[in-house]
């Protein structure tokens, strides 16, 4: 049987709260903005949690803007159990995504985002799957099992996560995710069930993680 964790997917990161916490500790005065330089050279999904919501990711992804429209979804991630290199699935990634060609993407994306259009669940798609699939194909196989449940249950929106392996599923039902999240543990998978944060909650959820701190240099 699977292991099925029930619980918001979207954790604040011991490394952001840490560097938030000493920052406020120290009365550094930095802010997510002076960390900013910093958590890029820790990695380039860091700047990310600095700010959190739904946000665009340019560069490496270590420039990061809110968007207009939040997306706001029960989540439901599944582990097929086959680790993958990032670096190896990167080497994969298709040539034929020229700049040029990502630039015109990026701007009808955000030109979208903007007239409020935006963020609607189909727009999700990952480059890397392709790249995912040529560097591990025994992983097709439970890539389709993992997706067909996500569908069958009821997903708006199933993907690969960054460049694997695990998988997602976007759903509008709470009770709809939990079938999903059972479906998958049933079939052997480890799943995870939780629900996506706007960057007001993510805020609000930085605000009373670091409240404790705050009193402490009063």
């Amino acid at each position: 049987m699977g292991r099925a964790v029930s619980g918001r997917i979207l954790r604040l990161p011991s490394f952001a709260k840490i560097n938030l916490g000493l920052d406020r500790l120290w009365r550094l005065g930095l802010g997510p903005a002076g960390l900013h330089p910093l958590a890029r050279r820790i990695g380039a999904d860091v700047p990310f949690f600095l700010l959190g919501g739904t946000a665009l990711g340019l560069g490496r992804g270590d420039e990061v803007y809110p968007l207009h429209r939040q997306v706001r979804a029960h989540v439901v991630v599944a582990d097929p159990g086959r680790p993958l290199s990032t670096a190896a699935v990167f080497r994969q990634l298709d040539r034929s995504l020229t700049p040029r060609e990502n630039s015109h993407t990026i701007y009808r994306f955000g030109s979208r985002d903007l007239e409020g259009k935006g963020m609607g669940f189909p727009v999700l798609a990952n480059d890397l799957e392709k790249a995912a699939l040529e560097e591990a194909p025994d992983l097709a196989h439970q890539v389709r099992r993992i997706r067909g449940i996500l569908v069958r249950e009821g997903a708006v929106s199933a993907s690969l996560s960054g460049s694997g392996s695990s998988l997602f599923g976007l759903f509008d039902d709470p009770q709809r995710a939990r079938g999903a999240w059972a479906a998958l543990a049933a079939e052997g998978f480890n799943a995870f069930r939780g629900h996506t944060l706007s960057l007001d909650q993510y805020r609000g959820a930085w605000r009373r993680s670091l409240g404790h701190v705050g009193r402490r240099t009063r």
